[in-house]
């Protein structure tokens, strides 16, 4: 159940418009345009490339610490890159399922600096590496948050021109800005509940009325999926990583909320990214906002109300952004079998029976049919289960190393990149791994 019903949708209907990917009994309050996510066709692996890691640019975070020595990152070894890239990985898990993970006092700062500790530590032993747990290490993994968390506002501020804030160009600057000003007091009134910018609206079956559905506007749940599911860098695309979630975290979702309200201030006060004067998603005042967010969506979810509902949202966004993440890294495979005879008899006729098969077509197989089951290839392969090259024609015949092979393929797409130019006019993606 959601919060409100209208019994009337007639006053609300000239600002909604249907999405298409959605039911259609699903509308939103304003219209849509979402940006594809960007795809890459390099296969990743657990171990990357070098020219992954070379793409790799380094940059701090914004915090007021003194500025320690840089780490040089290229002088490392593709052993230990791919090690503390895994690292900081694990500390952007964290920041999705607890939320901003603060650096403002010495004792949050002292708490961070030691979940980098245990990350490097446990991806030393993952990767078999050994990597000294230095200063240097530890604020390499900590700057991820900063990172990540600006990529995240470039990435949803592409999402605010959904909420009408852009006035009419007949206006003059100063109506635009008193138009742009009004509508934002509108949009972050809570207690107007289908105009607010954190919800969204459905048309109910009798298409008389419109439902609020809490917390799931789709400017939020595209800025979430864009930026944690269709992302190759995001650490929910390392298959053990992913293993930890099972529907979407509330904290997650809280801080792509807080993304699209930084959006928001940026268009409003003329601050956008690509400008010297952009506003930053940093702790003041956005880490309070995230964290009042994900109280109320923490109270929406033990509803007695509209928690059903709210549950039932969180697992589509998840089940959503799995979908789009397959999409993005997989090719479908093949379920062709090809038949290898079993024997040299099997592979002879006579001269006038293959005669009578060549013209016409045969309608039947000349051989007969295999087994109904497949056998295991044994011996000699490569790790796909393919036969290796070199094999011997007597090897690929004999029964001990098997009969039929499944085709299919399955490759990951990644690229990588780190950092934010806030002086561009598009984001630049993080890089994490």
């Amino acid at each position: 159940m959601a919060l409100e019903t209208v019994t009337d949708a007639s006053h609300i209907t000239g600002r909604l418009a249907t999405s298409q990917d959605r039911s259609a009994h699903r509308v939103h309050p304003y219209s849509r345009n979402p940006v594809a996510p960007h795809t890459s066709s390099r296969p990743s692996s657990s171990m990357m490339s070098q020219d992954d890691i070379d793409s790799f640019i380094y940059e701090t975070s914004d915090n007021n610490d003194p500025p320690l020595p840089k780490l040089n990152f290229k002088k490392l070894s593709l052993q230990d890159r791919t090690t503390l890239l895994w690292a900081r990985k694990k500390m952007v898990l964290k920041m999705l399922l607890e939320g901003w993970l603060p650096q403002t006092t010495s004792t949050e700062k002292e708490d961070l600096k030691n979940c980098a500790r245990t990350f490097v530590n446990e991806a030393n032993d993952k990767f078999g590496s050994d990597i000294a747990v230095t200063d240097e290490i530890l604020k390499f993994v900590v700057d991820v948050l900063t990172q990540n968390r600006g990529t995240l506002a470039a990435r949803g501020e592409t999402y605010i021109k959904d909420y009408g804030i852009e006035p009419t160009t007949a206006m003059s600057k100063e109506d635009q800005q008193t138009f742009m000003e009004r509508r934002r007091v509108e949009l972050y009134d809570s207690s107007n509940l289908f105009d607010y910018f954190l919800h969204d609206v459905k048309i109910n079956e009798d298409a008389k009325t419109a439902t609020v559905l809490m917390f799931v506007n789709p400017a939020v749940v595209d800025t979430y999926i864009n930026h944690f599911y269709c992302d190759p860098k995001s650490p929910l695309w390392d298959d053990t990583l992913r293993q930890q979630i099972t529907t979407t975290p509330i904290p997650g979702l809280a801080i792509a909320a807080a993304a699209i309200k930084c959006g928001i201030d940026r268009k409003v006060e003329g601050r956008p990214s690509g400008t010297k004067e952009v506003i930053r998603f940093n702790a003041n005042p956005f880490a309070g906002n995230q964290r009042e967010i994900q109280k109320k969506m923490e109270l929406a979810y033990d509803s007695p109300i509209y928690g059903k509902e709210f549950k039932a949202q969180l697992l589509e966004i998840h089940l959503k952004g799995l979908r789009a993440m397959m999409k993005m890294r997989s090719e479908p495979a093949s379920q062709t079998e090809i038949y290898l005879p079993q024997s040299l008899e099997e592979m002879t006729l006579p001269l006038a029976s293959l005669k009578r098969h060549t013209t016409p077509a045969p309608s039947r197989p000349m051989h007969p049919q295999p087994p109904p089951h497949n056998f295991q290839l044994e011996g000699p392969s490569s790790a796909t289960g393919y036969p290796q090259q070199g094999m011997a024609t007597d090897e690929l015949l004999n029964p001990q190393l098997g009969l039929a092979y499944q085709e299919g393929l399955t490759t990951n797409a990644g690229t990588f990149y780190d950092g934010l130019d806030i002086y561009s006019n598009q984001p630049e993606p993080y890089y994490i791994g």
